[in-house]
């Protein structure tokens, strides 16, 4: 039995964090998919998954790997495993590096149709000065 299994009835999300390798977060994904085409409950909800790297002070995954191919990596395994991953985040690391992974994933076009772009806000939303 895989832990999400007793874990699946009080969450509503899986967070995944502190993934040092991109292999680690395949697991996760892949013991999801697992868990999932197991049930014979007839069709479980599917919670949603986040999955965050820790990164090396070069902004790079502590492996090695570079965050933009590690994102497109996994955001490809998810889709091919029907995993709903709805985030990759980066934790315990310096902030320094999250600048820098922020920086290559801005600068590689190729992840960037992956990615959410939230829309521009209304012209409703206005700040308002407190002077």
């Amino acid at each position: 039995q895989y832990p999400i299994e007793g874990l699946y009835p009080f969450v509503d999300i899986y967070l995944a964090e502190t993934m040092s390798v991109l292999e680690e977060a395949f697991q996760v994904v892949d013991a999801l998919s697992i868990f999932y085409q197991t049930q014979t409950q007839g069709e479980l909800a599917k919670h949603p998954l986040l999955i965050s790297f820790t990164l090396r002070s070069d902004g790079k995954v502590r492996s090695g790997e570079s965050v933009s191919e590690v994102i497109a990596k996994l955001i490809q395994r998810a889709y091919e495993k029907k995993v709903e991953l709805i985030g990759v985040l980066f934790n315990c690391c310096e902030p320094e590096a999250i600048t820098k992974a922020l920086q290559e994933i801005r600068s590689c076009s190729d992840i960037h149709h992956h990615l959410y772009h939230p829309p521009l806000l209304s012209k409703r939303c206005t700040t308002t000065s407190l002077s």
